[in-house]
C-alpha cells in the first residue's frame, strides 16, 4: 500500500523550536537558575530525545539572548540578560583583564579555600555571625556599588579570619586592595549582585553547618561562571 501522501514530513525547525520553547520554560520557571551549568550536548539530545543539530541551534538560539553564556572547556551556563551591556553601543568594561580575574581566583583556592577547612575545624559562632553580618549588609546595600562591594570584601575576609591562620589572614590583608578594586569592577555589571547574593548565601550556610566541601563546590562554581559570563567584557578580551 502506498502511503507515502499520507506522511506528513516533520520539520526540523519544528523541533528547534519546541526544544527552545522548552528550554526557555526552564529558565523562567526556574529549573534552570542563574549560574547553573547546563548538561552536555550530548546528554541533552537523549533528555529531549532530538539530534545533537538540533540541541545546538536551541543553544546557539538562547547563547543569541544572552540566556546562556558558553566557554569552551567549561560549559555553558544559565545567565541573566541583563548582565550584558552592550559593549558595540557605548556600554562600559570592566577596568580588570582576564589575568587580574585569574588571580582572584587563585588567591581564592590557596587561601579561602584553606581557611574554609580550617574553619570547618576552629571556626567558631562568634566567626559565623561575623560573616552572617556582611551578607546581611550586601544584602541590605544591594543598590549601592561602593557600600555593597565593601560588604562583599569583608565577607571574604571574615571566611578567611574564621579558619584563625594568622598567615593566611595576613597574606589576604596585604591584597586587599586590589581584591576591592577587582570586587568592585565585577560588582558594576548589571543585576550581577543577585547571583552573588545567592552563592554568597550557600557558601555562608555550608560554612555555619562546616561543610567545608559544599562552600569550596559553591566558590568553584562561582569561578568558573564569572569566567565564563565576563569573558567578553575584560579589558584585554573584547574586540571592536
Amino acid at each position: 500500500m502506498d502511503y507515502s501522501n499520507a506522511i506528513q514530513k516533520i520539520e526540523k525547525n519544528k523541533l528547534v523550536d519546541n526544544v527552545i520553547e522548552q528550554m526557555n520554560g526552564l529558565i523562567e520557571h526556574g529549573a534552570w537558575k542563574e549560574g547553573d551549568k547546563i548538561a552536555s550536548e550530548n546528554q541533552l539530545a537523549r533528555d529531549f530525545n532530538v539530534s545533537r543539530v538540533v540541541i545546538r541551534e536551541a543553544l546557539q538560539s538562547l547563547r543569541s539572548r544572552n540566556l546562556i553564556v558558553t566557554r569552551h572547556g567549561l560549559g555553558s551556563f544559565v545567565c541573566n540578560p541583563r548582565n550584558f551591556p552592550d559593549v558595540m553601543d557605548g556600554g562600559e568594561l570592566l577596568e580588570i583583564s582576564e589575568d587580574d580575574f585569574l588571580s582572584l581566583q587563585e588567591l581564592r583556592l590557596c587561601v579561602e579555600n584553606r581557611s574554609i577547612q580550617l574553619s570547618a575545624e576552629y571556626g567558631t559562632e562568634e566567626d559565623f555571625a561575623r560573616i552572617h553580618e556582611a551578607l546581611e549588609r550586601m544584602k541590605a546595600f544591594a543598590d549601592n556599588l561602593e557600600e555593597f562591594t565593601a560588604a562583599d570584601l569583608d565577607f571574604h575576609l571574615a571566611v578567611v579570619e574564621s579558619g584563625h591562620s594568622k598567615l593566611l589572614i595576613k597574606a589576604y590583608h596585604s591584597c586587599q586592595n586590589e581584591v576591592h578594586f577587582i570586587l568592585r569592577e565585577m560588582n558594576r555589571i548589571q543585576e550581577s549582585q543577585t547571583y552573588a547574593l545567592y552563592t554568597h548565601t550557600e557558601v555562608y550556610q555550608a560554612i555555619a553547618a562546616r561543610d567545608a566541601k559544599r562552600a569550596m563546590l559553591v566558590f568553584k562554581d562561582m569561578g568558573e561562571f564569572n569566567k565564563a559570563r565576563y569573558s567578553g567584557m575584560f579589558k584585554n578580551n573584547y574586540k571592536s
